[in-house]
């Protein structure tokens, strides 16, 4: 009897040291994590609790990291300095996040079912298999990561000199523009060129100079043309959509300057030739019909004279996908 009671008294004073299991109090991590949502709702008399230990403190500003707060100065001065440097260059200043190809992926895919929804596709058979065939080629020339990726295609039966290539591996052509594009070689000429200003992250960095990527992809559902919202005309603006909400964003000489170069090392890497990009811009300055496409892409004597200035660089030599091995 007396050795049932000694083993009692024990396990008592056993739980008692561990004032939080069984008791009011809860552990340490819990304690703090409730003072950091306090403190971040603007509480200004938090509830009073006991003192911890400095293993426990570290402990529970781990826990507030995890659940999401700011990563307490006591642990940012644990990663090393170079860490820290690249954690700041990949992803931006704070205000200004960097959208990862993920979310560009579903805003460029959400964007592309949108177009379909609200557009006549073409019934037009020879002009989906030439695009596709003339675009399958092209893709052909970009790296694996991208070349991979499961494309969609489409030939839309809508007004306009027009094509666009979007984040989510989408390519739309409009079929006025192969009333313009007569040859094939002048059509792979034009997706070369929007499939330049995609392989240059130019959607993507207007995307985020004009709106918070969050928004972005709640803003790429709504598409009513012009009565649309602003959000939703900005992201469909920056997305070189901007004709399907009263609202065309023409893109920046540097980056018409910078897409001459990708777009000419596309065409030559799929077997196109050089002369494939000079009869499109050509073709684009002599058709009235192509106002569309100039106002977004605009002076095609520019680009003319362009392609000149490029296309003896090394960055667009034909590239030699097999090398000879003899």
């Amino acid at each position: 009897m007396l050795r049932l009671a000694w083993i009692c008294a024990l396990i008592l004073t056993t739980l008692g040291g561990c004032s939080w299991f069984g008791g009011g109090q809860r552990p340490p991590a819990a304690a703090n994590i409730e003072r950091a949502e306090a403190s971040s709702r603007g509480d200004q008399t938090p509830k009073a609790q006991a003192p911890v230990n400095a293993d426990e403190s570290n402990y529970a500003e781990a826990a507030v990291s995890d659940v999401g707060g700011a990563l307490p100065p006591a642990m940012s001065e644990v990663l090393p300095a170079a860490e820290q440097a690249a954690s700041a260059e990949t992803f931006g200043p704070a205000d200004a996040p960097v959208a990862s190809d993920l979310q560009l992926a579903s805003i460029g895919s959400v964007a592309f079912e949108q177009l379909k929804a609200k557009s006549r596709l073409s019934a037009d058979f020879r002009s989906h298999s030439l695009v596709r065939c003339v675009a399958g080629r092209l893709i052909s020339a970009l790296p694996d990561d991208v070349r991979l990726l499961d494309w969609e295609i489409l030939v839309f039966d809508e007004p306009g000199v027009f094509a666009f290539a979007l984040p989510g591996a989408r390519i739309g052509v409009h079929s006025q523009l192969l009333e313009v594009a007569r040859t094939e070689g002048e059509l792979a000429g034009a997706i070369s060129h929007v499939l330049g200003h995609l392989r240059a992250g130019h959607l993507a960095e207007r995307l985020a100079d004009a709106i918070p990527i969050e928004d972005a992809e709640v803003a790429v559902h709504v598409l009513g043309g012009t009565e649309t919202a602003a959000a939703s005309r900005k992201v469909y603006s920056m997305l070189g959509l901007g004709h399907r909400v009263g609202a065309v964003v023409a893109f920046s000489e540097a980056h018409e300057a910078q897409t001459d170069v990708a777009a000419l090392e596309i065409l030559l890497g799929a077997g196109y030739q050089l002369e494939d990009a000079r009869a499109w811009w050509r073709a684009v300055g002599a058709a009235p019909s192509a106002q569309l496409w100039l106002t977004q892409h605009p002076s095609a004597g520019a680009r003319l004279a362009a392609l000149e200035a490029v296309s003896e660089t090394e960055e667009v030599k034909p590239k030699i996908w097999c090398a000879d091995a003899g």
